[in-house]
């Protein structure tokens, strides 16, 4: 019995499914092309919720009456009354003369409640094998050319329309049937480098690749749909995913069109931020992102380490979260100026060391930055013994805590901007035991960059200053002077070469009295307004 492999490609609207699906049928003989197999049941089962310019004519699998009538075209409208088993069954006599044929049929996600998956179709005299590939692209991209073809489907999307929570659903049903997995494919990775992709695609699905799928021709293919002029134009220009020169070489360079940059229409919003968290689970699948870097066993000094837990958020919302799926506003402190303090803390044989210690300093050290809306001591303490507990740390780990002023509300250094709360963040990790100095914590201030820029906003505010201006009698740090944090180093802060202003000298000495520490500066800089002077003396 012969072997043909029905490849049912699941996608969302303009993610290159269509030049897909010419690519599958650019293999010539040896496979047949289904385009979109489901839609007219979908159509039946909408109804008057959705509205087509074809609507009428895909119920009568009839051609438009203003339209010309060859019997290419009325065979293309009638076979839209066909069942998806009917096709596929057709698919497999034109297949009959190949040993082991391919079936690609391409299907929108949001027809996927159509589709049994639990009683695929079989034949008696063919040994069909259903694989499923997941193609997926970023969904702001979706949306950004959603109005391309808003002549057909109007300009409003839903989630179920953008598609990514529909295939996110079918790769769940998938998975909890067992069997072959689906095999997932970021719509981009055929652009950027597409030989590549189908060769890798190709063979998690059980098939031979084909050079031949790199091209087609241009203009309508036999096995578009009878609605493809209402959706196919752009596509329809571009005859493969590398452009020949006229001398035959090839280039990287996409032809399925150039770049576009299209503006992302406020109504579509609300299908946009209910699809982005699926499609950031889906695309961390896709084998181009398990290679954006080296193999975790050859980076991770403890294989476990590739799968944590992380803390992340702000008081009463902070939660743990997958390492993959982890991150920080880019609006947080953090990441728009280094404002943050942080302390290392071991766990030894099912105990924190100096836990209350290197709290203290934690606070002392927001306390000193000037951190509002703080974490209590307690939020914390919870935070950090249900990170180790979901982790299973009780030996050789390390925990770096870092406390951030908290995201704002607008890019901006100014700390009036931070409206909630600080973030804490618990990066707990499985480190080989060492001798540790950390018993008794020096004391230091563990802070990250750019704070002498922030501290000098805090020091206006606090005289009274509105804005925060350049013309108020203060010159205010530059980015190259703004590298010069304190260096640390037992109970002493050595200031490095470097400019600390007048206002700043007063914020470093209530430093060191907050912490009982002396200041080692052989170039401290004591600034007036516009002018710079050097002041090599020890302060003590």
């Amino acid at each position: 019995m012969k072997t043909v492999t029905v490849i049912h490609c699941w996608s969302a609207p303009r993610s290159r499914s269509t030049a897909l699906l010419y690519s599958f049928e650019a293999r010539g003989t040896d496979c047949v092309a289904i385009d979109e197999p489901l839609y007219r049941d979908w159509l039946v089962a909408k109804g008057d919720t959705v509205s087509r310019p074809y609507f009428q004519e895909m119920m009568e699998g009839i051609p438009p009456k203003n339209e010309e009538s060859s019997p290419e075209i009325i065979q293309q409208w009638k076979r839209e009354l066909m069942t998806v088993s009917e096709r596929i069954s057709a698919a497999c006599e034109t297949l009959s003369h190949t040993d082991n044929g391919v079936i690609f049929c391409k299907h929108m996600a949001k027809h996927s409640f159509l589709y049994d998956f639990n009683a695929e179709i079989v034949m008696s005299d063919v040994n069909l094998v259903h694989r499923h590939l997941l193609l997926i692209r970023d969904p702001v991209e979706v949306l950004s050319s959603w109005g391309v073809a808003a002549d057909a489907h109007g300009n409003t999307a839903t989630s179920d329309e953008v598609g990514v929570i529909p295939l996110m659903a079918i790769y769940s049903l998938l998975e909890s049937k067992g069997g072959d997995p689906p095999v997932l494919l970021e719509s981009n990775d055929l652009v950027l480098d597409p030989e590549s992709t189908l060769s890798s695609i190709c063979s998690s699905l059980g098939i031979p690749y084909i050079e031949s799928m790199l091209y087609w021709k241009s203009g309508k293919h036999e096995c578009d749909g009878p609605w493809a002029k209402w959706w196919y134009a752009d596509v329809w220009k571009s005859d493969g995913w590398i452009k020949k020169s006229p001398k035959g070489e090839t280039s990287s360079t996409p032809t399925t069109g150039g770049k576009k940059y299209r503006t992302l229409n406020p109504i579509l919003m609300p299908a946009l931020q209910s699809s982005f968290p699926a499609y950031e689970f889906l695309r961390r699948l896709t084998q181009s992102y398990k290679e954006r870097g080296p193999p975790p066993q050859t980076i991770y000094e403890d294989p476990r380490n590739e799968h944590l837990l992380v803390w992340i958020g702000a008081p009463n919302r902070g939660r743990l979260i997958p390492r993959d799926l982890a991150g920080i506003s880019p609006w947080d402190s953090a990441v728009q100026g280094g404002d943050a303090c942080w302390e290392g803390i071991r766990v030894y044989n099912g105990k924190i060391l100096s836990l209350e210690k290197h709290l203290r300093r934690l606070f002392s050290s927001a306390k000193a930055l000037g951190f509002v809306h703080v974490h209590s001591k307690e939020e914390i303490i919870d935070a950090i013994f249900k990170t180790l507990a979901a982790n299973g740390m009780r030996d050789s780990a390390h925990m770096r805590l870092t406390l951030t002023r908290g995201e704002k509300c607008t890019s901006s250094m100014n700390p009036n901007f931070n409206v909630y709360g600080t973030t804490l963040i618990i990066l707990a990790e499985w480190k080989p035991t060492e001798v540790s100095v950390y018993g008794q914590p020096f004391h230091f201030l563990g802070s990250l960059r750019c704070l002498t820029h922030i501290d000098a906003c805090i020091l206006l505010y606090l005289q009274g200053a509105t804005t925060y201006d350049n013309t108020k009698g203060i010159t205010l740090i530059t980015a190259s002077q703004r590298r010069n944090p304190p260096a640390t180093c037992d109970s002493k802060i050595v200031s490095p070469p470097g400019i600390i202003y007048y206002c700043q000298r007063k914020r470093m000495l209530n430093f060191t009295l907050s912490f009982h520490v002396v200041v080692h500066s052989p170039f401290f800089y004591c600034a007036a307004p516009q002018q710079f002077g050097k002041d090599s003396s020890t302060l003590a």
